[in-house]
Formats: structure tokens, C-alpha cells, sequence
């Protein structure tokens, strides 16, 4: 009767966790997709191009900075309550945000003063302002960052659902007043999501203090007697982020860089509209899967991941891997015969002309998502050096398929090298994962 009650309590558990998830990322696509549809209209093409182009400075930062410490805090959080030692280990993290972000800052202001130095015309003081405002919204976003994923680590599924949900409204409801008030500009959107993100920091570090109350009142009476370097621990996972990060942030930028070399800012815009609506349905459905996922791989992975507890994770996986594969079949196929009526109901007519490419963007998008998903597993090992050579490989020729599709084809011509790499990179992950694994049994059943 009590393995039945405590099932039916599970269940319970993990649907409440879908329904939350499911609302906030449905809420946030929605908000993401109403942010194009607005500043589309407030903004020329143009404008909307300098502005994704200015974003992927804070792609950069975050690929390179951010993003490995938030997947070494993600990854450990769980561990360090289990160890009854959260405090210790949230210090270490606010420590290393601050060096990173100092980093960041500096960074931020060298590169404008060079501008202001040695680029002197009348659109270099813009840029030079534009670059420190994006410097602080990189910042900003990294304490957002960082929170959500400690909140997805914790198991609360509903914070961290809410605030997803709300950030893309909040960035093009408070980007709109600016451009009311000061006029349409790149500088009056990017300075309306700073004002965003600081309002959204605010209230997380409610909760964050929440966190830090509970744990203390759960740990104020035990006695931590496994004293854990947490610093040395996150490092050692996020060394290998950081040192592919550098050639995924270029890939992930290189397309933008390279349409804006090859062609002009116009179709810098056109290709970000294209991009954000052929990415958002599939990264929506399969970071739905992920995100119910990743607590249970980290909470099994623990501090040393287990023979047992291994095998779970992969048979996890491979579902996640076959589901997210099937999601991309069907949504593309829906995007074949919907794609002229999708551009019609959502834009203006002037980018009509890109519409046909939206399946072929859909099925990129997929391709590179199946690829993330099957990355949980080797994320959930402690040694995740793993990932370096695909990582790092695809990423260079990632970059010269943008840029040679760039050169040759323009928008199109991206299109079909962001379909080439993402076939390279899932078959690789998928082909580590599996065969390193088989492997590695057969090695153990000799012995």
C-alpha cells in the first residue's frame, strides 16, 4: 500500500512539473514570438538586423563566461545540499560570477574605447555606446542566468517555468515604452531590455534568499564532515565549456557577421525573423523534454555517477533522443504546406520572400536540438572532456559553411550550411554516447 502511495505521489510530482514547464515555455515562445512580431513594426529591418547583430556580443559572453559556470552550478547544486553544504557552495559561485564578470566589463570597455580611438565617424560614438550597453545587459542576463538554473536544480519547476515565461514579455513590453518615448532605435530597444532583466534579477534574489533560508534551517544541526573544494570541482567541469565555447560562440554569430559582410544590414533582419521563428517551436517542445529531464540525470549523477544509475540516465536518453527526433519530422512537415499563411498572418509583406525557407530552418533547428539533448548524458558524467573535439570540430566547420553559404547564396545558402552542421554534430554525439558505452561494458564484463 505505501509503494503504491508512493507512486500514485510521484506521478503526482512529475505531471505538476509538466504542466508548469509546458506553461512557461509555451508563454515564453509566445512572448518571443510577439517580441518579433512588434519590433518588426516599430523597427526597420535595419534596425532589427543591428540589433541581433549588437546581441550576439552577449552570445559570445555568455558562451565563453556564463555558460560554463552555469553548467558547473547547475550540475553540482544537488550534490552540495545532499553534502549539507549549500552555503559554502552558493559563495563559491557568487565569487566566480563576480571574476567573470569583471572580465566581461572590461572587455566591454576596451572594445569601446577602441572604437571611440580609432574608428572616428559619426556612427562609431553609437556603436561605442551600444557596445557598453550590451556589456551590461551580458552582465545582468549572466545573475538570471545563473539563478534559473540553480531554481532548475533545486526541482522547483515552478519558479523556473514562471520566470522563463515572463522574461521575453517583459523585454518588449518595457523595449516598446522606451522606443515610445525616445523614438525607434537599436539604442532604445537594447536599453528597454536592460531595464527588463533588472526588474526580473530583483524578484529572483527573493527567491534565491528563500533557498539559502531553507537549506540553512535543514543543515543549522548536521555537522558537514566531507569538506568539497566546490570550486575546484565546477572548474574542472566547466573547463572543457569554456574551451569550446569560444568556437561555438563564433559559429553561433558567424552566420549574422557573415550575411552583414556579404550582403548588407537588411538581410541581417530578414534572416533573424527567419531564424527565430523556424528555431522557436522545436527548441520550445524539446527544451520542454530537456527541462523535465535534467534534474533526474544530475539528482542520479550525484557527486560520482554509478553503474546503476548510469544505465537509467542512458535508457533516459535514448528516449529523449527519439522523441526530440520525431518532434522535428512532424513540425517541419507541418511547416512545408503553412509557411506562406505563418509570413502573411505575422509580418509585412517585405518578408514574404524568405517564407519558403522556414521548414528547412525548422528541420536545422531540430537537427542541433536532438544533438543538445543527447549531450545530457555525457553532461551528467563529471569528466566532460568528452565533448571537446565534436564540440570544437563542428564549430569550425560550422563557421565556414555560414560563411561560404554567406558568400555564395546569402540568406539561403546559411540555411543549408546550418542543416550540414547540424547532421555532423547529432550523428557525432550520438555515435560517442552510444559506442563509448558499449565500449566500456564489454571492458567490464571481461574483467
Amino acid at each position: 500500500m505505501f509503494l503504491i502511495s508512493q507512486t500514485i505521489n510521484q506521478v503526482r510530482v512529475y505531471l505538476t512539473d509538466a504542466v508548469f514547464v509546458t506553461l512557461g515555455r509555451c508563454i515564453s515562445a509566445l512572448g518571443s514570438l510577439f517580441t518579433v512580431y512588434i519590433l518588426t513594426r516599430y523597427l526597420s529591418p535595419s534596425d532589427y538586423g543591428g540589433l541581433n547583430l549588437l546581441m550576439t556580443f552577449s552570445i559570445i559572453a555568455t558562451q565563453l563566461f556564463i555558460g560554463p559556470l552555469g553548467a558547473g552550478s547547475t550540475r553540482f547544486y544537488m550534490a552540495a545540499v545532499q553534502n549539507g553544504d549549500t552555503k559554502s557552495y552558493l559563495n563559491s559561485i557568487y565569487h566566480a560570477l563576480k571574476i567573470l564578470n569583471g572580465i566581461i566589463l572590461s572587455i566591454g570597455c576596451l572594445f569601446s574605447f577602441y572604437l571611440i580611438m580609432f574608428h572616428q565617424d559619426e556612427s562609431s560614438a553609437t556603436w561605442a555606446i551600444l557596445v557598453l550597453l550590451i556589456t551590461l545587459f551580458s552582465i545582468i542576463t549572466s545573475y538570471s542566468s545563473i539563478f534559473n538554473g540553480l531554481f532548475l536544480a533545486a526541482q522547483n519547476q515552478t519558479i523556473t517555468s514562471f520566470y522563463q515565461g515572463v522574461e521575453p514579455w517583459l523585454k518588449v513590453i518595457f523595449a516598446v515604452l522606451i522606443i515610445m518615448m525616445f523614438g525607434s532605435s537599436t539604442l532604445s530597444a537594447i536599453s528597454g531590455y536592460i531595464l527588463a532583466l533588472v526588474a526580473l534579477v530583483f524578484s529572483q534574489l527573493f527567491f534565491i534568499n528563500k533557498m539559502i533560508n531553507k537549506n540553512e534551517k535543514n543543515e543549522k544541526n548536521e555537522k558537514n564532515e566531507k569538506c568539497v573544494d566546490w570550486i575546484s570541482k565546477i572548474k574542472k567541469y566547466s573547463i572543457p565549456f569554456v574551451l569550446w565555447g569560444g568556437f561555438t560562440s563564433l559559429h553561433l554569430v558567424s552566420d549574422r557577421w557573415a550575411l552583414n559582410l556579404f550582403s548588407d544590414l537588411d538581410d541581417v533582419g530578414f534572416y533573424s525573423v527567419l531564424y527565430q521563428i523556424g528555431y522557436f517551436p522545436v527548441t520550445l517542445i524539446i527544451g520542454i523534454l530537456i527541462q523535465l529531464v535534467t534534474p533526474f540525470f544530475f539528482r542520479h549523477a550525484g557527486l560520482d555517477i554509478e553503474a546503476g544509475n548510469k544505465l537509467k540516465i542512458m535508457k533516459t536518453g535514448s528516449i529523449l533522443i527519439v522523441l526530440s527526433g520525431s518532434i522535428t519530422l512532424f513540425i517541419s512537415f507541418v511547416f512545408f504546406f503553412t509557411n506562406t499563411y505563418i509570413f502573411e498572418i505575422l509580418f509585412s509583406e517585405e518578408y514574404s520572400h524568405i517564407a519558403y525557407l522556414l521548414p528547412y530552418m525548422c528541420i536545422a533547428a531540430g537537427l542541433f536540438a536532438t544533438g543538445q539533448a543527447a549531450t545530457l548524458i555525457l553532461q551528467s558524467e563529471v569528466n566532460t572532456n568528452v565533448l571537446l573535439k565534436p564540440k570544437i570540430v563542428t564549430s569550425i566547420l560550422g563557421i565556414a559553411f555560414n560563411i561560404i553559404g554567406a558568400f555564395y547564396y546569402g540568406i539561403e545558402g546559411i540555411v543549408i550550411g546550418l542543416i550540414c552542421y547540424g547532421v555532423i554534430y547529432l550523428a557525432w554525439i550520438i555515435i560517442i554516447t552510444f559506442f563509448r558505452n558499449i565500449t566500456e561494458n564489454e571492458v567490464n564484463s571481461k574483467n
